[in-house]
């Protein structure tokens, strides 16, 4: 009788919602399903939901992927034979409802109401499946969902037609899902070798891909990207791809840059720039600190020289700065008997003081120092005098003879008493 039944109605029907499907948006995962009262046979057909439901998702990303679809455009309507397939969406929930037949106009509007109400109800269940994957509270939702089991018959006006159709379309849509899941994944995977390609520090060798698992190798610097790192945006399992990679030092410069950071660290007021292989250092570094990690930056991989021209030693900068205030100071004659005047011992004695530093300094940087005394010109009638008395004042500035000596006269014209000045001259390393 049940048989003969579905003769009949199929001969009488306009159309009929067969099956609706409550699917997790997020997940793509069944929450609920509910479908029309049927003899076994059918049933047997309609009663996996998960199954269908995993094709409508995959059919639905592969679409999306494939034609650039806006993140608030979706696939709406399949349609296999007398099968329609229609699709409403919510912030969290998809509906989808199998139609038999021509399909009336108000459906889709019928199927919109429905989603919204259970993404009312149903907004906080959503987040707590999320955590659980109990589906059992959606149970809730079927009189909204069998609402939607709506049909129209007529009197027969046609031949009987197959009833294998929705076999067909089961069949047809799980062929196409393979399909399409196999496209979208081969799309990913090619993506992401051409992004990690991209990356500095990382050369592929080789790839390969057999159904849903992946191999890959190359040469990697311990410094670059970890390839892992990418897999999460182009939806791969890191557990489905065995990958071995060769450690390789890359001299592209960004990690070059990171290398040299790692290698040293730099003192305070001391900064470096790397491009095309050249190491340029810059600013106030500890002569003793530069000589300790000369070799270390020379030897980095990827530095193929080291600019110094604008490195300052600091060292070299207090000694300028000293030479500048010895320089300064002059020693005062009696202008009659060219004696010292007044103060000039104690002047003397601190500028020998100033010297000594500036010796100290100026070796410990490989210079090596003259000292030139420089004399008025109101002494030029006492040559022979004034180069005594700057042998006399030389001894008492450098006793062990650490300078070379020599003497001249100012020539600038003065109405100062008589005076000796110095200059130090350094002969560079």
């Amino acid at each position: 009788m049940g048989a003969l039944v579905e003769v009949v109605l199929a001969h009488t029907l306009i159309y009929r919602v067969e099956q609706v499907f409550l699917i997790s948006r997020e997940s793509g995962l069944l929450l609920h399903q509910v479908s029309i009262p049927t003899d076994s046979k059918r049933q047997t057909e309609m009663h996996d939901g998960d199954l269908i439901s995993s094709m409508l998702t995959a059919i639905q990303s592969f679409v999306h992927d494939s034609f650039g679809l806006k993140a608030d455009e979706s696939l709406e309507t399949i349609r296999v034979g007398e099968l329609h397939v229609f699709i409403k969406q919510s912030k969290d929930l998809v509906l989808a409802a199998v139609v038999r037949g021509i399909v009336p106009g108000d459906l889709g509007d019928s199927l919109e109401a429905a989603v919204e109400l259970l993404q009312q109800q149903y907004g906080k269940a959503l987040k707590d499946f999320a955590l659980t994957g109990d589906a059992s509270v959606f149970e809730g939702s079927d009189p909204v969902l069998k609402s939607c089991l709506k049909a129209n018959f007529t009197k027969p006006a046609s031949k009987p037609k197959p009833q294998l159709k929705l076999i067909f379309f089961i069949v047809a849509l799980a062929c196409l899902s393979l399909v399409g899941l196999e496209i979208y994944r081969s799309l990913n995977w090619s993506n992401y070798l051409n992004d990690l390609a991209r990356q500095p520090g990382i050369m592929i060798t080789e790839s390969s891909r057999r159904f849903n698992r992946y191999e890959l190798g190359g040469l990697r610097d311990p410094l670059a990207l970890e390839p892992n790192a990418l897999l999460k945006q182009y939806h791969l399992n890191p557990s489905s791809i065995r990958s071995h990679w060769e450690s390789y030092y890359s001299f592209e410069d960004s990690l070059v840059r990171l290398r040299i950071a790692e290698s040293v660290t730099m003192p305070e007021g001391l900064n470096f720039s790397f491009d095309q292989g050249i190491l340029r250092l810059h600013g106030v570094v500890d002569k003793a600190w530069f000589e300790e990690h000369r070799a270390i930056l020379q030897n980095i991989a990827g530095v193929k020289s080291l600019d110094i021209s604008q490195l300052k030693y600091r060292e070299a900068l207090f000694m300028e700065l000293l030479q500048e205030q010895i320089e300064a100071e002059k020693i005062f004659f009696d202008s009659s008997t060219l004696e010292l005047q007044a103060g000039q011992e104690e002047k003397i004695s601190r500028l020998q003081g100033d010297l000594e530093e500036v010796l100290r300094v100026g070796s410990s940087l490989g210079y090596k120092g003259q000292i030139s005394f420089k004399s008025s010109e109101k002494a030029l009638a006492d040559t022979s005098l004034i180069q005594e008395r700057m042998l006399l004042i030389r001894q008492r500035l450098d006793p062990q003879a650490s300078f070379a000596f020599q003497f001249s006269f100012d020539k600038a014209p003065t109405q100062e008493d008589h005076y000796l000045s110095l200059a130090i001259i350094w002969e560079l390393p």
